[in-house]
């Protein structure tokens, strides 16, 4: 008998009940006319349970009720499709394609502001280049112009700065000592060289080759001489480079 009193407030109730929603009197949603979810904050869970055999889903209390009219007046009805939309990726090519005629846009790839889009378009053909704003000017996308003011959004140019390190090498050559055998090594006859081991040019190197062997021998001059390397023999006048 209560059920049966029950059963037209329900047809009554649910008149106003939508698929998919929330209700507020037992925190569920109907999907469908036998299967429900319970809600979360005000949000369907989509995990579905099914009403007993013979029983159908509705906005009671109780939710499903033997005989009852279903919210939902379909057998199926699907959780709603979420929707995405994926913005275009900006195209210096494809913006300037667009253009009429010449004229300047943003350049969107440059988040410092600090240059532009250069379209051309002479007799039909289009033609781009990314410009770049004198020093300490900022491109504005309303006057399309290149001010002083900074426009709200853009960012501070990143600086690099480059370190360069010099490496000096020093090659240190160490000299070979002068000897009266190296002077000699290279004689095929008999010859006089200086000696570099005298200042003073009082002796020099006598080179000669007795049977095949060469001997380097240092010999003295005469008293009041001195060797003159130009002309490789002792002389009276002693030469400005001796001490």
């Amino acid at each position: 008998m209560l059920q049966a009193l029950l059963i037209p407030l329900l047809l009554a109730q649910h008149a106003m009940a939508a698929c998919n929603e929330c209700q507020s009197e037992s925190n569920v949603a109907c999907h469908n006319e036998t299967s429900f979810s319970v809600c979360f904050n005000g949000v369907p869970s989509y995990k579905l349970l099914p009403c007993p055999e013979g029983f159908y889903c509705t906005d009671g209390f109780y939710t499903c009720y033997r005989g009852a009219s279903p919210v939902c007046d379909s057998t199926t009805t699907e959780p709603p499709t979420t929707t995405t939309t994926t913005e275009t990726p900006f195209n210096v090519e494809d913006l300037c394609e667009a253009a009429t005629k010449s004229t300047f846009f943003e350049n969107k790839d440059d988040p410092t502001c600090t240059t532009y889009i250069a379209c051309s378009v002479i007799d039909g053909v289009h033609s781009m280049k990314v410009t770049t704003c004198k020093e300490n000017t900022f491109f504005d996308v309303n006057l399309k112009i290149c001010g002083t003011a900074k426009p709200d959004g853009c960012v501070e140019a990143e600086t690099t700065t480059t370190t360069t390190t010099t490496t000096t090498t020093t090659t240190t050559t160490t000299a070979v000592p002068w000897t009266k055998e190296a002077t000699c090594a290279d004689i095929t006859k008999t010859e006089l060289f200086a000696n570099e081991d005298d200042p003073t040019c009082k002796s020099y190197v006598y080179c000669y080759i007795p049977n095949g062997t060469i001997v380097a021998l240092i010999k003295n001059c005469k008293a009041n001489q001195y060797f003159d390397t130009s002309l490789r023999v002792c002389v009276g006048t002693k030469p400005d480079y001796c001490t």
